[in-house]
């Protein structure tokens, strides 16, 4: 009875937010906070389209929009308003009506890091042009200077740029921005009043809003998704908020897999979260994560109060973490006498959130029991997924390699965004232990490889999704001028794949293109080039150096060929190649002008079978 009241009351709440009748007469403030758009990366003008429509479909004409840095990507390095134009020109498109528009910059992308900012921000102000800033009440001066003050409906939202070095701000437009917050807090001192700035924890702007527990402050920067419980903090004297960014996920943040950027955590660019903020009346502030890129809201809805605040601490640790069901299936799959593949399902959510990343530890016998003899991390999906049911079973799968069968045991722990997890999925000669319980035997298959597998150092089973990836370092190449230079690379999927994807290089611009090609393999290289192609593709005027889709249809098993090859070679356009880290025996082959390389291309195919990216990096 508990769990279905509390299940009705969320439901409650929800309508109450998201539900038809809404906004509730009581509601006198709404608006939408969202960070690092990244205007002239990967996918990000679509994203913003598709963001700001979703949001003006769902919430209706809001009172503001807050953008938390880091709005363009190159800008802070070229001084070129080209990102600003694209920025303002989408912004312009979706929002016909007349809201607030408040932003921060973030350092690097949007402005120098270290160094002066002011020409930048001329930029920005001169781009976007008045009408951007006709809710501002602080001076042409101070908005160049980093901060700014603006109001709606009574409210007040300060924005504050951080530079990167330790001030951050001239002296002037520091002791300006404590003046103007002092004295619109002062006002009402339970009234909330919002603040954007890019980069969390800054120590000048803690110090100054932890005076402040009304303040309620929205940055970005990490990267990091909002299904995060840990998103809202409140342990430095004030909220904090972390939008969850539109461009690209991170696990978490700059934190984790750092040793290996290209960590596959499937299409990273499927994603696009914000904040919808309520405030009513009585002055509770309600916040309601969105995912932008699936159209839905989700997880529960925070809610700030004069009489709560302290509810989002760091103390939250002691609720409920994430946890395997009693049924958490844990397979294994040995092959060769050598390798173990182990797949296992997806932990539930807690209470402070989805799993963030799963440990696997393997351990082997010694003098004194059990040691551990490799491990891995495996990044969770669950924040691409708007709902649990959506994600497929046995979902993580991970091969480790030399492993000695015949006296093995396993550990596989879910990770919350504080690091803990209530239970573990345990096997030990041929028993599954779940909570501490013997929960049965674990299904082992034993068999070889197949030819297939040999060719490619792949293993599949059922409807695994995998990425083809060697070595742990990253060498980008670019086709050199040379119009008959080709790249390819050798593949044999043992299931149907829908697309390809290759991480490709026009080293920061939207320039250039590249040809892909796919053949069937016919016995050799030479051969191959001079068969009939099954499919091409042309990426053209890509930007960065990020994971684009080639290809799209539905491809059967098969042993295949790519070539990639550039009409405009003279634009500097490239792919990314990994060293190989020893032999090439379980190498996938690649080739630079039809020879073969000792260094092989990063690309990954897509799994028809489950419609998913392939998330899990396999030797």
């Amino acid at each position: 009875r508990a769990e279905i009241a509390l299940i009705i009351k969320k439901y409650v709440e929800n309508v109450k937010t998201t539900g038809d009748d809404y906004p509730s007469p009581d509601v006198v403030l709404r608006f939408a906070a969202m960070s690092d758009v990244h205007i002239g990366d990967t996918n990000t003008e679509e994203t913003m389209k598709s963001t700001l429509a979703y949001l003006n479909d769902t919430y209706g004409e809001l009172d503001a929009f807050m953008f938390s840095g880091d709005l363009t990507n190159t800008t802070g390095s070229t001084l070129d308003p080209s990102q600003i134009e694209r920025f303002k020109e989408i912004y312009n498109d979706a929002v016909t009506y007349d809201p607030l528009m408040i932003y921060s910059l973030g350092p690097t992308h949007d402005i120098p890091y270290s160094t002066t900012a002011k020409p930048c921000r001329e930029l920005f102000r001169e781009t976007l042009g008045d009408e951007f800033f006709t809710y501002d009440v602080g001076s042409e001066e101070m908005l160049l200077d980093g901060v700014r003050h603006a109001v709606v409906g009574g409210y007040h939202f300060f924005s504050i740029d951080f530079e990167g070095d330790p001030a951050g701000f001239s002296a002037e437009a520091w002791e300006w921005l404590k003046s103007e917050i002092s004295s619109a807090a002062s006002e009402d001192p339970e009234k909330p009043f919002f603040v954007s700035t890019h980069v969390p924890d800054l120590p000048n702007v803690n110090i100054l809003l932890s005076e402040y527990p009304q303040a309620i402050c929205f940055t970005g920067h990490l990267h990091n998704s909002a299904a995060r419980e840990d998103s809202i903090r409140q342990d430095a004297g004030f909220t904090n908020v972390h939008c969850g960014g539109m461009n690209y996920y991170r696990v978490d943040g700059y934190n984790r897999f750092n040793s290996n950027p290209f960590l596959n955590l499937g299409n990273i660019y499927d994603f696009a979260q914000a904040i919808y903020v309520e405030v009513y009346d009585d002055d509770t502030v309600r916040l309601q994560r969105v995912d932008c890129h699936n159209g839905t809201p989700f997880g529960e809805v925070w809610e700030l109060t004069p009489d709560n605040f302290g509810s989002y601490t760091d103390s939250r640790r002691q609720e409920p973490p994430c946890s395997f069901d009693e049924d958490s299936k844990l397979e294994l799959l040995e092959l060769d006498g050598e390798y173990l593949q182990v797949s296992f399902d997806n932990a539930t959510a807690g209470a402070a959130g989805p799993a963030l990343y799963y440990s696997i530890k393997l351990l082997t016998p010694s003098a004194s029991g059990y040691t551990v003899a490799a491990d891995a991390d495996l990044a969770s999906q669950q924040v691409f997924f708007p709902n649990d049911e959506n994600i497929p079973d046995l979902y993580y799968t991970h091969l480790f390699t030399d492993v000695d069968l015949s006296d093995y045991a396993l550990v596989v722990t879910a990770h919350d965004c504080w690091g803990q997890s209530t239970n573990a999925l345990v096997y030990s000669n041929g028993v599954y232990v779940h909570n501490g319980e013997t929960a049965g035997t674990v299904s082992v298959t034993s068999r070889e490889f197949t030819e297939s597998e040999k060719l490619t150092g792949l293993v599949t089973e059922g409807e695994q999704d995998v990425e083809f990836k060697y070595g742990s370092g990253t060498t980008p190449t670019s086709f050199d001028d040379d119009v008959d230079y080709t790249m390819a690379v050798r593949f044999h999927p043992t299931l149907e794949f829908t697309d390809v994807e290759f991480r490709c290089s026009s080293w920061g611009d939207s320039k250039g293109t590249l040809e892909f090609t796919l053949y069937k393999w016919q016995g050799d290289y030479d051969s191959t080039l001079e068969s009939t192609p099954v499919d091409s593709y042309s990426l053209v005027d890509f930007a960065g150096s990020t994971v684009y889709k080639v290809f799209d249809g539905n491809y059967a098993p098969d042993d295949y060929l790519i070539a990639v090859t550039s009409p405009t070679p003279e634009e500097g356009v490239g792919l990314y190649y990994y060293p190989m880290d020893g032999g090439d025996e379980n190498a996938y082959d690649s080739y630079d002008c039809g020879v073969k390389m000792v260094y092989h291309i990063y690309f990954s195919w897509t799994n028809a079978m489950t419609a998913t990216k392939p998330y899990v990096p396999m030797t």
